[in-house]
Order: C-alpha cells, then sequence, then structure tokens
C-alpha cells in the first residue's frame, strides 16, 4: 500500500511538469496578447485582408465608448493575413475567442468554399463561431459605432443569437453547419447578411424579393461578369440611403490600427433580417425578412414572435405561441416537397379593437384573421421555394431527404434537377383560446 502511494505521487508530479512544461509561455503576458473577439474578412486584388477586432482590458471602473482595437494586415491568405498581424503590430492574435467572422460583399464573386473550409480545419479559430456576410467591407462593419455595446461585434452577435431557442427573425450559422450544408448533397447554405443602419431601422414591406430598395440597387442588381461554368450571376450588394458605411473610415496599406473611441463617427446600429443564400459556394440570391421568419418557422423553435395579419384596413399583430411543423418528399406522381405548418397565435395587439367581449392577449383571434395570416404565409412559403430552386439552392434539403427516405432509388432521383420539385404549402392558423 505504501509503495503504491509512493507510485502514485510520482506520476502525479510527471503529470503536473508535463502541464507546466508544455505551456504556452509566449502568450503569458497578456500586454503582448491580442484577445480577438471578431474577425472580417475582405476580398483584395491580390489576396485577402483580415481586421481583428481586439477586445482591450479596462484599467478603471469607468467604461469608455467603444472600447475596441481593430487592426488589420493583408496577405495572399487568410492565414496568411493573420500571420501578418503579428509580426506587423507586436501583438499576438488569440483566436480562441473569435466567436463572429463576417465575409465582406467583395467575397461575392468569390468561391467561398476554400475559405470556410480552411477555417473549418484551422485549430486556432472555434467550429461554432457564427458566419455572417456584410452589405459593405467587413472592415467598415467592425469599425461602426454603436451606443447597443461598446464593441460593435458584441452587439452584432446579440442580434445573430436572439434566434436561440423562442426567436426566429435571423437564420444565424456557424462555421461547422455551413460547411455540412455546403459539402452536403444540396451543396448549398446561408448566412445572414448584416447591414448598418443610420437611427432606427424601418418596418419592412411583405411581397418577397421582388421589392429590392431596401438591399439592393436596381441598377447594379447583376454582376456584368458570369461566373465559371455557368454558374448563376450573382447580384451585387450596393449601399442605399440607410447605409452608414459611407461615413467609415477604411485605411489602406499592410497593416492598419484604429481604436473607436478616438474616432468620432455617428452611431449606427445594425440589421440581420436579411438572409444570403449560397449555391456551390456563390452567393446566388437572398430571403427578405419575412422570407426569414417563413424559413426559420419550418427549421428551428418558434416562439414569442409576431406575425402581421391584415383584414381590409385592420392590421394585427399575432404572437406565435407554439408550431408544429413537418417537411417530406412524394414522388409518387411528380416529385413534390411538401411543407407543413401549423400554428397557434394570440393577440399582441391591432389598428382597432376586434377583441368583441374578450379583452386583451386570451381573446380568441377571429377566424378572418387566421386566414388571412395562412394565405400570406402560403403565398411566400410557395414564391421563396421557386425562386431558389431556380437559383439552384436546395432549401428545405430535397437532395438529403431523397437519400433519407428514397435510398434505394436515389442514384436515379439525385440527378433530378431543383425546378422539377413543386413545393404543396399546408398552413394551419388557430387561436390559442
Amino acid at each position: 500500500m505504501h509503495h503504491l502511494r509512493h507510485k502514485s505521487i510520482i506520476a502525479l508530479c510527471v503529470i503536473l511538469a508535463v502541464l507546466y512544461f508544455s505551456s504556452d509561455f509566449a502568450l503569458i503576458d497578456i500586454e503582448d496578447t491580442a484577445i480577438v473577439v471578431a474577425m472580417g474578412i475582405d476580398k483584395t486584388q491580390d489576396g485577402f485582408e483580415v481586421s481583428a477586432q481586439i477586445g482591450l482590458p479596462q484599467a478603471t471602473q469607468q467604461t469608455s465608448n467603444n472600447n475596441d482595437t481593430i487592426i488589420s494586415a493583408k496577405g495572399k491568405t487568410v492565414m496568411d493575413a493573420v500571420e501578418l498581424l503579428g509580426t506587423q503590430t507586436g501583438w499576438h492574435p488569440k483566436l480562441a475567442f473569435c466567436n463572429l467572422i463576417i465575409l465582406g460583399k467583395d467575397l461575392l464573386t468569390h468561391d467561398i468554399t476554400t475559405l470556410t473550409d480552411n477555417l473549418l480545419s484551422s485549430e486556432k479559430i472555434q467550429n461554432s463561431a457564427m458566419l455572417a456576410f456584410s452589405q459593405t467591407s467587413a472592415k467598415d462593419v467592425l469599425t461602426a459605432v454603436t451606443p447597443l455595446d461598446a464593441i460593435s461585434s458584441f452587439a452584432i452577435q446579440k442580434i445573430l443569437l436572439k434566434n436561440d431557442r423562442t426567436l426566429s427573425t435571423v437564420a444565424d450559422i456557424n462555421v461547422k453547419n455551413f460547411a455540412l450544408l455546403n459539402h452536403g448533397r444540396g451543396n448549398w447554405g446561408y448566412m445572414p447578411i448584416i447591414r448598418i443602419v443610420k437611427g432606427s431601422i424601418e418596418g419592412q414591406e411583405s411581397g418577397g424579393a421582388g421589392k429590392t430598395s431596401d438591399l439592393f440597387d436596381d441598377k447594379t442588381l447583376l454582376l456584368a461578369k458570369k461566373q465559371p461554368d455557368n454558374r448563376p450571376i450573382a447580384p451585387l450588394l450596393s449601399l442605399n440611403d440607410n447605409a452608414a458605411a459611407s461615413n467609415l473610415s477604411s485605411g489602406e496599406g499592410g497593416s492598419d490600427s484604429s481604436s473607436g473611441s478616438s474616432q468620432k463617427k455617428e452611431n449606427v446600429v445594425f440589421d440581420a433580417a436579411y438572409t444570403a443564400l449560397f449555391s456551390n459556394g456563390y452567393l446566388v440570391d437572398y430571403l427578405t425578412p419575412e422570407e426569414t421568419v417563413c424559413y426559420n418557422l419550418l427549421n428551428s423553435p418558434s416562439d414569442q414572435i409576431l406575425l402581421k395579419s391584415q383584414v381590409g384596413d385592420t392590421i394585427v399583430m399575432l404572437e406565435v405561441f407554439g408550431t408544429r411543423k413537418k417537411i417530406k418528399l412524394d414522388y409518387a406522381v411528380k416529385p413534390t416537397i411538401k411543407l407543413e405548418l401549423k400554428i397557434n397565435v394570440r393577440f399582441s395587439d391591432s389598428t382597432k379593437d376586434i377583441s368583441g367581449e374578450s379583452l386583451g392577449r386570451q381573446a380568441t383571434v377571429p377566424r378572418e384573421y387566421c386566414a388571412a395570416l395562412e394565405k400570406e404565409l402560403t403565398k411566400t412559403l410557395t414564391d421563396m421555394t421557386l425562386r431558389a430552386y431556380r437559383k439552384g439552392v436546395d432549401l428545405f434539403d430535397v437532395r438529403e431527404l431523397t437519400y433519407r427516405h428514397y435510398n434505394k432509388q436515389f442514384n436515379d432521383l439525385k440527378n433530378l434537377p431543383l425546378t422539377s420539385f413543386v413545393p404543396q404549402v399546408d398552413i394551419k392558423v388557430s387561436s390559442k383560446d
């Protein structure tokens, strides 16, 4: 027994010695370590520009405005630029705490498959880091000043994470899940589009992607150059009066370091209601805020979200209090993607009193408002699905469902074009009470 105790002590000392001497002593000094909380990637003529947002610790108890520093560097590849961040600034970039990666609009003409694959395989970046596409350059987003948080990327993360568990207004995704979709049988993907907005965000009009004034400039909606192997022409993201990027500075040169608190910039807010759609690594289309909500209703837990229903001049806001959904395929007559959704709703508010004898949120929602919402959701889901299939986006994972449920016929069915699938939408909206 005594001999066993000596062996245990020796083994414990060996383990502690291994842990001690294998520590990264080069990064012990916090003053020389750059804790990267967010990273922006922009395409340049010769490679990439990486902008890293560094969270700085406060020496006092008072919190300063926009307490962060942006350092950037250009390289042939993303990791080459990350390496230059350290060599040109003297700081050691620590990417283990990077929870947000923003892709700049210049990557719109670029196949991002290699980029996202390298992010996934890198041991420096966590696979759970969220991905987002920017309406401006990624550097402009990170250097924006917002009253919502001392660090702009933290404000964006709050917006993206609002979809967690109960809300479904933002289609968030991380590096791992994007790679799974992009390398899956459908070869597609999505990520939220970050918009820089002055002041407040106005309510969005319904009507699908035909209305482009909120996100795209009609004059530059299509690129003049087609992608290789006859890929779909990607829409060109551009700024409008609501975007504040024109007021933001973007440094030139191999490396740049700037503190948001040292420059006077207009306060902005961020919007992530639009969703970028990718096919084979290229951005080919986008979902409007209404379409994003519809997609999330069928793909994530949905509760406490407000939906608008209108009958005549009366507008009613209905709160979703639970959903049941089902997505399935049917090859019996013709390829059909069946989207079934049952929604329980209750009153939130309305433009005029329609509650009758019952008052408040416990009032029964009149059937005509439930029917109007059913009609609107059915139209939105049908239109967005048909449009996505025309653009080559495997929305609702037709290929994956075919592999799971029609495995024996998969080799024959997988070659069917997406445009041969007909969406069959069945929406049922009922009052909670």
